[in-house]
């Protein structure tokens, strides 16, 4: 079943760029352009999606900045597009960390 047809069925869908823990800063810009790029299709294909973000792959066990510019960049792609972004809450010891970003975004105005 196409994305159309199960948004016709009233089911959207969130999608979720694969790959954790990223091992360097080029790679972890990478991922965030990828998720932007996904952000842009899903807007011109013009199905109900959004995406899915794993703070370590755009950076969170790099530099906590690095991750920190890469969500914005994300985040307000998809403010742009009236969409929104799902943070994945990982494992045991990036909780704190996650909820920190989260609370950062927030204050942004996300």
């Amino acid at each position: 079943m196409q994305s159309v047809e199960l948004n016709a069925n009233g089911i959207n869908a969130t999608l979720d760029h694969l790959g954790e823990s990223t091992s360097t800063r080029a790679e972890a810009i990478k991922a965030a352009d990828d998720i932007i790029e996904l952000l842009d299709q899903i807007q011109s294909s013009g199905v109900r999606a959004n995406v899915s973000v794993k703070l370590t792959q755009i950076g969170l066990d790099l530099d906590e900045s690095l991750c920190d510019q890469n969500l914005e960049r994300i985040l307000g792609c998809a403010k742009g597009y009236k969409n929104f972004v799902r943070v994945d809450m990982e494992d045991t010891p990036y909780t704190d960390q996650t909820l920190r970003m989260f609370r950062l975004m927030r204050e942004k105005g996300f």
